[in-house]
C-alpha cells in the first residue's frame, strides 16, 4: 500500500490541543553524520515508529551532509517530547564537538506539508543516490513516496573527470535558501574555522558586509571573517533560530531573513545587550546576490526583542548597585576574585564587581591597557 494512502490509519493530533505543529529540524548535526546514522538516533532515543518523514539535505559536491534535517512526527505530543529530548544532544558516533540544537521547523509544517514540498524536487530524478532522497514510514517501514506530478529533471550537476579516472559529482553553487540554512548551521556550530571556510567558500570577493550600529562598512572577506571571530568572542554560546525567509517581489535578487538569537554577552560588542546575562534578541538580515549567486551587499540589523527588554528593565529594579553595573558593562573587575586561588579576603565589601570571570577581568585589563598608553602618547605629545 503506498505510503500516502497508508498514513490515513496512523494517529492524529488532539483535536483540543491549539498547538498542532509536528515537524522538527534538528540542527548542528555532524556533517560527517548519513541518513541512516540519524535515524538510527532517533530510534535509539525512543522514538522508533513515531515519526512519518524524513529528509537530510546533502552537500553533493562533498557527499556529506549540511548539518540539519527536517523530521515530522505522528502526534504533536510525540514531536514536542522529542524536541525536549533531542535537545543538547552530544554523545555522536563520530568525533565532533557540536551540540544538537533541536526546534519548530519554520518551512513545512505536517505530513501533507513535507510531501508537497518534495514530491517534484529534483532530488528524485534516477542520477541521485538513494541515500540523499527523503523518507516516508509508516509504523516506522519505510514506504514509497507519492509520484511524482510533474516531470523531475536532472539537478544541474557537472561531472568531472579526474586524474584517477574516476567520475566526481560537482554540484552547482547552492541556492539562496540553501545557502541562508548552512549559514545558521555553521554559526550555530561554535567552530570559527567551519565559519571562516564557509564565509570563504560563499561570498563574492567583492562585496560590503555592515552590521548596523556595531561595525563601519566591510568591503573584503577577510574583514568578515574578522567580525565573526568578534562575534563569537563576545557571545560564545550565541544560538540562530530562524523565524522565516522572504523573497523581494520587486527585486529579484534581494533577499531577507530574520532569526531570533539567544546568548550570554560576555564582552562589550553589541551596544543593547547586558553583560553577563542570558538574552534573546532580533537579527534581520538583507542580502544583495550577484549573477553567479553570491552575496555581493548584505546588512545585518540587530535588535533587541520588545518581552527582553521588558524584563531586563524589570530585573534591574531588583539588582543591586554592583550588578547593575556589571549588567551595564560599567563594572570594575575584582583582580583577587578572578585571579587569586583562595578569592578576595574583602567579600561582600569589596567595592569591585566579583561577577566577572576570569576572561571578561582579563579583556577589561587589556582594554585599560591600552587606554592607559594612548592617554600617555597624547600627553607626551602635547609636552613635546
Amino acid at each position: 500500500m503506498p505510503a500516502y494512502q497508508a498514513m490515513e490509519n496512523m494517529p492524529v493530533v488532539d483535536e483540543d490541543s491549539q498547538d498542532t505543529r509536528t515537524a522538527l529540524m534538528m540542527r548542528n548535526l555532524p556533517n560527517d553524520y548519513t541518513r541512516n546514522m540519524v535515524l538510527e538516533l532517533l530510534d535509539s532515543m525512543g522514538f522508533q515508529g513515531c515519526y512519518d518523514f524524513f529528509y537530510l539535505p546533502m552537500d553533493f559536491q562533498r557527499g556529506s551532509g549540511l548539518g540539519y534535517a527536517f523530521v515530522n512526527f505522528v502526534t504533536h505530543a510525540v514531536a514536542e517530547n522529542a524536541r525536549q529530548v533531542l535537545q543538547g544532544f552530544k554523545t555522536w558516533k563520530v568525533r565532533s564537538q557540536k551540540i544538537l540544537e533541536v526546534s519548530w521547523s519554520g518551512f513545512s509544517q505536517g505530513l501533507g506539508a513535507n510531501i508537497e514540498r518534495y514530491q517534484n524536487s529534483s532530488v528524485w530524478h534516477s542520477s541521485v543516490p538513494e541515500e540523499f532522497k527523503p523518507l516516508l514510514f509508516v509504523h516506522g517501514v519505510p514506504m514509497a513516496f507519492p509520484p511524482p506530478t510533474k516531470v523531475i529533471k536532472q539537478p544541474k550537476l557537472k561531472l568531472m573527470q579526474q586524474q584517477s579516472q574516476e567520475v566526481a559529482i560537482v554540484a552547482t553553487p547552492p541556492t539562496p535558501w540553501e545557502r541562508i540554512m548552512k549559514t545558521i548551521s555553521v554559526i550555530n556550530s561554535h567552530d570559527i574555522e567551519q565559519i571562516f571556510s564557509h564565509a570563504r567558500n560563499t561570498l563574492s570577493s567583492n562585496l560590503t558586509f555592515l552590521v548596523t550600529g556595531v561595525t563601519e562598512q566591510l568591503r573584503n572577506v577577510g574583514q568578515v571573517c574578522n567580525f565573526h571571530k568578534q562575534f563569537h568572542g563576545a557571545i560564545p554560546d550565541i544560538s540562530l533560530d530562524l523565524e522565516h525567509i522572504s523573497v523581494s517581489d520587486k527585486i529579484s535578487d534581494t533577499m531577507a531573513w530574520r532569526v531570533t538569537c539567544t546568548g550570554t554577552q560576555m564582552k562589550r560588542f553589541l551596544p543593547f545587550l547586558p553583560i553577563g546575562a542570558r538574552a534573546s534578541f532580533a537579527l534581520e538580515v538583507k542580502v544583495k546576490q550577484s549573477k553567479e549567486g553570491k552575496p555581493v551587499d548584505i546588512t545585518w540589523n540587530f535588535s533587541s526583542a520588545s518581552t527582553t527588554a521588558a524584563e531586563d528593565s524589570l530585573d534591574e529594579k531588583e539588582l543591586s548597585p554592583n550588578e547593575l553595573l556589571h549588567r551595564r558593562g560599567e563594572c570594575k573587575p575584582c583582580a583577587y576574585f578572578a585571579f587569586r586561588a583562595d578569592g578576595c579576603r574583602a567579600g561582600a565589601d569589596c567595592e569591585f564587581c566579583h561577577l566577572c570571570t576570569k576572561s571578561q577581568a582579563r579583556g577589561k585589563k587589556k582594554a585599560k591597557g591600552k587606554m592607559l598608553k594612548t592617554e600617555e602618547l597624547a600627553v607626551a605629545t602635547v609636552a613635546a
